[in-house]
C-alpha cells in the first residue's frame, strides 16, 4: 500500500511504501534530497570543551561529529607514560598508538637510530626509473648530485651508492663517472669507474671544463714560456687570463695531460 509522504528537503509530495518506513526509510522524494540531507549543517555540542560547532550527518553515522577539533578529540584520549628506548626519555603517546606496535621512541630521530633502515632499501624511495636516465628525487647538492644519508650523519652520493648496491665495493681512488653527463642520473647503466684524470679527460672530451683556455691555446702557452721572449704576465694579458693561471699551467699544476 502506497502512502503520501513529504519531502524534508524540497517540500514535494511523494509515494513510498509502508515496508519502507519500517525499515526507516521512505524520507525523502529521491537519492538527491537523502545525500543534501546528509550534508546539511547539524548543530553538536563538543564533548571535551562544551562548544557548540557543526557536522553532517554522515560523520555521526560513522561515529565522528564528537568534538569541534582535532585538539579536543586529543585531549579526550586517554595518554600513557611510556620511556623512549633509545634515549630513555619519558614522553606520553595515545592508547591507540601502543596497540598497533607504536609508541615505543619519544621521537622520529630516536627510532632511525634504534631501528635504523638499511641504505639500500631507502635509496629506492627516491629514484623515478624512465627509458633512459634513472633520477633521483630526494636531496641534490648544489651541482645536481643526489646525496643519501648513511645511517651515521654522513652524505653519501647517491649514484656511488646505486653503483655499490649493483656492482659492489669501489676502489680507492676510483671515481663513479657518468656517461650521460646527468648529475641526478643513479641508472647503473649509466655509470662506469675511472680515475680523476679519466673524469678531465671526460671533461675535455665533451666540452665540460671550466676554463676559458682550449687544449691548443695552453700547448701554445707552454711553448712561448720555454721559448723565453715573454713574461707570465704578458700571456696573462694576451689571453685574458690571471697571471695565477697561467703560473699553474707552466708548472704543469693544471692542464697535465697536455705536453
Amino acid at each position: 500500500m502506497s502512502i503520501t509522504k513529504v519531502c524534508p528537503i524540497c517540500g514535494k509530495e511523494f509515494k513510498t511504501k509502508q515496508s519502507r518506513i519500517d525499515d526507516g526509510r521512505g524520507k525523502f522524494c529521491s537519492r538527491k534530497c537523502a545525500q543534501a540531507s546528509r550534508a546539511r549543517p547539524i548543530a553538536r555540542i563538543c564533548r571535551n570543551c562544551g562548544k557548540q560547532f557543526k557536522t553532517c550527518q554522515s560523520q555521526i553515522d560513522h561515529g565522528r561529529g564528537k568534538f569541534c577539533s582535532k585538539k579536543c578529540l586529543d585531549t579526550s584520549m586517554p595518554r600513557l607514560i611510556r620511556t623512549c628506548q633509545f634515549c630513555g626519555k619519558e614522553f606520553t603517546v595515545k592508547r591507540s598508538a601502543i596497540i598497533y606496535g607504536r609508541g615505543k621512541f619519544c621521537s622520529h630521530s630516536c627510532q632511525r637510530k634504534k631501528e635504523p633502515i638499511p641504505i639500500e632499501k631507502r635509496f629506492w624511495r627516491y629514484v623515478e626509473m624512465t627509458d633512459g636516465c634513472w633520477l633521483w628525487t630526494g636531496s641534490r647538492n648544489s651541482k645536481g648530485y643526489g646525496l643519501i644519508d648513511d645511517n651515521s650523519g654522513r652524505s653519501l652520493r647517491a649514484h656511488r651508492v646505486s653503483w655499490k648496491i649493483h656492482f659492489g665495493p669501489i676502489s680507492p681512488g676510483l671515481q663513479v663517472l657518468h656517461k650521460c653527463d646527468n648529475p641526478p642520473c643513479v641508472n647503473p647503466a649509466h655509470l662506469f669507474l675511472g680515475s680523476s684524470l679519466d673524469n678531465t679527460r671526460d671533461c675535455i672530451s665533451k666540452n665540460r671544463f671550466p676554463s676559458k683556455l682550449t687544449s691548443s691555446q695552453v700547448i701554445k702557452i707552454r711553448q712561448r714560456f720555454a721559448d723565453g721572449d715573454i713574461t707570465r704576465q704578458q700571456l696573462a694579458d694576451e689571453f685574458n687570463v690571471d697571471r695565477s693561471t697561467i703560473g699553474l699551467i707552466i708548472r704543469r699544476k693544471t692542464w697535465k695531460h697536455l705536453p
